[in-house]
């Protein structure tokens, strides 16, 4: 049985600290390192960290200031023991057979990718990748870059494969790399780049579209739910990054990344909607970004055909700068992924 580290940064969870460990700790796979960093907390995370480590000796218990999600995901890689590798968000769980029932995948792929539940207030819904398999590599950093054809009739797949979460990794792969996670105030999201990185070495990919993840929606406190007021600048430095891993890769790869730029609109796009500017001010801020040539050179490449018809309209929209109508699709939006 092979050791698995899982590490689980932890900040201000004490109301879903328990829970997330108790999911951890009663897998019936045994063979855990939990690696749990209190990152400068400021309730009682960290003393509810101590009280149940006292319980099992699979658990260390790291205590830091405060660095935030990409230097403590790092610290967690540093520490770790096992050959392979999860990321746990501590605000979420597992289903307690994850490691047992994708065990027969990890020890013969690079990467295992599995599915998740999204847990809102009142409801939960299952995230479906609609492909399952082993894959190359290359193919899968090819769809976490950015969708084509036929896969952009479904935009909310966009992220759908590119957390950290949901995966187990091969640790030798990261540590002899020297593979991690960068500043997310750099370019936005640490684990897109973390994944292309990986990717780049690793050789096949298990996808297991079964949700044995748990991704808790409803906590206010999460760092998804905050207005990001330079998210289009770091994700504009994210996109140069990975025009530069992937400049000699095939033609395919460039048009999935101006694929990607265009569905950022939604992204962005939503971000601006939980600003507190006035309504004038986020339509004037959303044609600033419309405006920018990197929306534009990527607009004209965009194959509008395989869209639904209100995914078409929204781009359509976008790419005519026609915020009137735009931003009150993104309300819409918004309104139904709070619920």
């Amino acid at each position: 049985m092979k050791k698995i580290s899982i590490i689980i940064p932890c900040y201000n969870v004490e109301y879903y600290i328990f829970q997330c460990l108790e999911s951890v700790i009663n897998q019936t796979y045994l063979n855990l390192e939990i690696i749990c960093i209190n990152d400068g907390s400021t309730d009682s995370t960290l003393v509810l960290l101590q009280k149940i480590a006292k319980t099992d000796s699979r658990i260390i218990v790291v205590n830091q200031v405060n660095k935030g999600l990409s230097a403590t995901r790092n610290v967690g890689i540093a520490k770790s023991t096992g050959e392979y590798l999860m990321f746990l968000d501590s605000d979420d769980y597992l289903d307690l057979n994850t490691i047992t029932s994708l065990e027969k995948f990890f020890i013969t792929n690079d990467l295992t990718c599995f599915s998740y539940n999204r847990i809102y207030q009142n409801t939960s819904k299952i995230r479906k990748f609609n492909i399952k398999g082993e894959f190359s590599a290359e193919n899968i950093q090819r769809k976490m870059i950015g969708l084509m054809a036929q896969e952009l009739s479904d935009p909310s797949q966009i992220d759908s494969l590119v957390t950290a979460c949901m995966k187990i990794y091969h640790s030798p792969i990261i540590k002899e790399n020297a593979i991690q996670f960068t500043d997310t105030s750099l370019i936005g999201t640490e684990d897109l780049l973390f994944n292309i990185q990986y990717l780049e070495i690793a050789k096949t990919v298990r996808i297991v579209d079964e949700p044995y993840y748990f991704y808790r929606k409803n906590n206010a406190s999460s760092l998804t739910s905050l207005y990001k007021p330079t998210l289009f600048e770091n994700w504009k430095n994210l996109y140069k990054i990975i025009e530069k891993i992937i400049e000699n890769k095939p033609a395919e790869f460039k048009l999935a990344l101006q694929n990607r730029i265009c569905l950022s609109v939604i992204g962005v796009g939503l971000n601006e909607t939980f600003s507190p500017k006035s309504y004038s001010d986020k339509k004037k801020r959303l044609n600033e970004i419309l405006s920018d040539s990197l929306y534009t050179n990527s607009f004209s490449n965009l194959e509008m055909k395989y869209f639904p018809f209100h995914w078409k309209m929204f781009f359509i929209f976008a790419k005519r700068k026609q915020v009137g109508f735009l931003l009150p699709m993104l309300l819409v939006i918004k309104t139904k992924i709070s619920k």
